[in-house]
C-alpha cells in the first residue's frame, strides 16, 4: 500500500472525478477530498435546473451512490476549504487551522459568477426581465 498523499482541493464534479479517477487507476494511499460544501460531490446542470424546477430529487445529482465514497476509501473534510497553499512544505491549511501534509495536491476549486449588479463603468443595471 502506498503512504503518499493526495489533497484534492474540491468537492465538486471535477473533484469527485478526479478520486473516483485516482482509485480507478489503482492509486492506494491516503485521498483526503476538501471541499466547503456539505454535500456529496454532484452535477451542477441537473441540481441548477431539474432540482429547482421540481423535477427531479436533489440526491439525484450526486455523482456517486452513497456505497461508492466508503468503496473509495476517502478521507472527506466536508464543510471546509483549504484557506492556504505552503508548497515548499507541502501543506494546506484548512478553513478550521488543521494542516494536512501532501506529496500531490490537485486543485479542482471550480469558478464563481460575477455579479451582475454593475456594469463596467459602475452604474447599476436594470433587474433583468423574464417573459414567458
Amino acid at each position: 500500500m502506498s503512504a503518499e498523499t493526495i489533497v484534492v482541493a474540491g468537492a465538486g464534479q471535477a473533484g469527485g472525478w478526479a478520486v473516483k479517477t485516482l482509485r480507478g487507476e489503482g492509486f492506494t494511499g491516503r485521498i483526503v477530498l476538501v471541499g466547503d460544501e456539505a454535500h456529496p460531490p454532484h452535477e451542477r446542470p441537473p441540481l441548477s435546473k431539474a432540482v429547482l424546477a421540481g423535477t427531479a430529487e436533489p440526491h439525484s445529482t450526486h455523482l456517486f451512490k452513497q456505497d461508492a465514497y466508503a468503496e473509495l476509501g476517502l478521507d472527506i473534510r466536508a464543510g471546509m476549504a483549504v484557506a492556504a497553499i505552503d508548497r515548499s512544505s507541502r501543506t494546506v491549511v484548512l478553513t478550521n487551522g488543521e494542516t494536512i501534509a501532501y506529496e500531490r495536491l490537485i486543485l479542482c476549486t471550480g469558478s464563481a459568477p460575477r455579479s451582475t449588479m454593475h456594469c463596467c463603468c459602475g452604474r447599476a443595471l436594470p433587474p433583468a426581465r423574464i417573459s414567458s
